[in-house]
């Protein structure tokens, strides 16, 4: 299930923006293990009609992105953290934004770290990429001096009020936050950027209304429902619906793009 339907007057689609985002992955981001080491990051259909090509393509009136905010929820398997990697190095080095302050946010460092970790190695990996990349592996930081910017790992277990001024920030696996206090602090990091995004991407998790990663869900599925609710939110979820006979191919399809 998805929306990608602008509901604010005056948008556009720019193709070229999108291409841009497409373009950077497939040139210069390098799979880092497994039968793909060394091999480029070629994007799957489905991430880029579903995520990259609405999150960056549509733009409002005055040129600035339409989605400030997406929820992305996968089933587990699906290249969740290789994607998010590829798209902070991106907003690292390819989006152009003076003193860019990128996070990866997770529940703890460990799992802050693997995405991070996947990043640093995706950079060590490119030819161009490692050029213009200073890592900085003792503080989960990527430094990219060229426009004074930063990519870091940051989680909630450790997370103290500071001083965020953020222009990308990818929190990952919702639904193993403890509590909303990262997620609710980062939310209002963003407000002095012109063109930020804030990307949560994540698997499901179990059944708790109480939980940060549930009533977020529940926000987007009432996105999916009406856009209107929330005009600058992209909503993605794939999952097969609970009267869906799971021995069906078309329901596997349906939660495994």
């Amino acid at each position: 299930m998805n929306t990608a339907t602008p509901q604010i007057e005056g948008c556009y689609f720019d193709l070229k923006a999108a291409e841009r985002v497409k373009t950077f992955i497939e040139t210069f981001i390098k799979h880092s293990r497994g039968q793909f080491a060394g091999k480029p990051f070629i994007l799957l259909e489905w991430q880029w009609e579903k995520i990259i090509k609405p999150l960056f393509g549509w733009k409002r009136a005055n040129g600035k992105r339409l989605y400030k905010k997406a929820w992305i929820e996968l089933p587990k398997k699906q290249g969740k953290s290789c994607l998010a990697s590829a798209l902070s190095l991106y907003m690292l080095v390819g989006d152009g934004e003076q003193g860019g302050q990128c996070f990866l946010c997770s529940n703890d460092i460990k799992q802050a770290g693997i995405v991070f970790n996947e990043a640093e190695l995706m950079a060590r990996k490119s030819p161009t990429l490692s050029e213009v990349i200073k890592p900085v592996p003792s503080r989960y930081r990527l430094d990219f001096p060229k426009t004074n910017s930063f990519l870091r790992a940051l989680a909630a277990d450790g997370y103290r009020q500071e001083g965020i001024d953020a222009s990308f920030i990818c929190f990952d696996e919702v639904h193993s936050f403890k509590n909303r206090q990262l997620w609710d602090s980062l939310s209002y990091a963003t407000a002095a950027r012109e063109n930020p995004i804030q990307l949560a991407i994540t698997t499901a998790g179990v059944f708790d209304p109480e939980s940060l990663g549930w009533t977020e869900h529940q926000y987007a599925l009432d996105i999916i429902k009406d856009p209107t609710i929330d005009p600058s939110y992209l909503a993605v979820i794939y999952s097969a619906d609970k009267d869906d006979d799971i021995s069906k191919p078309e329901t596997w399809y349906k939660a495994n793009p």
